[in-house]
């Protein structure tokens, strides 16, 4: 089980900051975009 939290709010600022959407930062992350959305709402780290 992967305990990690992020800050979120931090981790959406920094995204907006780049003009990125969901979306890229997904892709540049290698991750789904729906694994961005549950990063950004509740601070879980993706399952790898």
């Amino acid at each position: 089980m992967n305990d990690m939290k992020l800050d979120t709010r931090k981790l959406r600022q920094l995204r907006e900051a780049r003009a990125w959407s969901q979306e890229r930062l997904a892709e540049a992350a290698g991750l789904s975009s729906r694994s961005v959305q549950r990063v950004e709402a509740d601070g879980r780290t993706p399952r790898c």
